[in-house]
């Protein structure tokens, strides 16, 4: 696994060693000529056009990012370097699917009160794809939740608060690299933490990425509907807490189902769960071990 990396459990408001940006983005076949994958389960983090999930992580004193690619295995390979100039987006990196319809995975962050773009080069890399409007340093924790719109683009929540209360807000990817605003999805999100996007884990038949997040220990479980918005699925066990920094991989084990990682708090570990179908995740197991701190995104 190159780099000598451990992973450490902490929260999202520490900053401190690496972030760690999962690519977490979702595909749908439309039952045309695409060049989406071929299920919405399969994340849009393929970076190196292999059908399997990759992560991209970013040395906050190195200003660098680093990519793994996934393997047949479940588990990644050695690190690579795909280029500098990248601390800037230490807070809201993000996959964001496939959203200028070429195939390949892609990246969004918000900085400055803008939206960057980067676009998959379908062999590891990334091309800067421009800025995209702005005003959008009202919003945070932005979640590239996959296809939630049916489309096959990939499509991003993020939130703000309203009201005392924290709002989710949607963007609708356009195909062209760009995004159309949803609206709202709801108030009260404010008691979650690690969102993460993470295929249509319970195959419902309407193809659209899901959610989960944690909240006192127990997993809460979000099923994207046919239009465009969420449905509480309700909660998936306790014990969560013992984990930090919850990230959906797609197709890491080669299932139908969305998958899920996360790192094993105080024990320097990461930790994975392969999607069950059925809107739950089989039982977790341990990849790796590292030697320095990281923090998924």
């Amino acid at each position: 696994m190159g780099h000598g990396i451990r992973w450490t459990g902490w929260r999202r408001s520490i900053r401190r060693g690496v972030v760690l940006a999962m690519l977490s983005t979702l595909v749908l076949i439309l039952g045309v000529p695409s060049a989406h994958a071929a299920s919405i389960s399969v994340k849009r983090n393929d970076y190196n056009a292999d059908g399997i999930s990759d992560i991209v992580a970013m040395i906050v004193g190195g200003d660098c990012l680093y990519r793994w690619n996934g393997n047949s295995s479940g588990s990644f390979n050695a690190g690579q370097s795909v280029g500098c100039g990248w601390s800037n987006y230490f807070d809201t990196l993000t996959a964001v699917g496939d959203i200028n319809d070429d195939g390949n995975g892609d990246l969004v962050a918000i900085f400055n009160n803008t939206l960057y773009r980067w676009f998959g080069t379908g062999g590891g890399n990334f091309t800067f794809a421009g800025t995209y409007g702005s005003g959008w340093g009202r919003y945070f924790e932005p979640v590239g939740v996959g296809d939630i719109s049916g489309d096959g683009v990939g499509d991003l929540v993020a939130f703000n608060f309203a009201n005392n209360t924290k709002v989710m807000y949607r963007w609708f990817g356009n195909g062209n690299g760009g995004f159309n605003f949803a609206g709202t999805a709801g108030s009260g999100w404010e008691q979650y933490h690690d969102y993460a996007g993470v295929g249509d884990i319970n195959s419902d038949g309407l193809s659209r990425g899901d959610l989960v997040a944690v909240a006192d220990g127990v997993l809460h479980r979000w099923f994207g509907t046919s239009g465009g918005n969420f449905s509480y699925g309700g909660t998936l066990g306790s014990g969560w807490g013992a984990y930090d920094q919850l990230a959906g991989l797609g197709n890491l084990g080669g299932g139908g189902a969305g998958d899920l990682v996360a790192i094993n708090v105080g024990a320097s570990e990461l930790w994975r769960w392969f999607g069950n179908g059925s809107g739950g995740f089989g039982a977790g197991s341990r990849l790796i071990s590292f030697a320095t701190d990281w923090r998924i995104q």
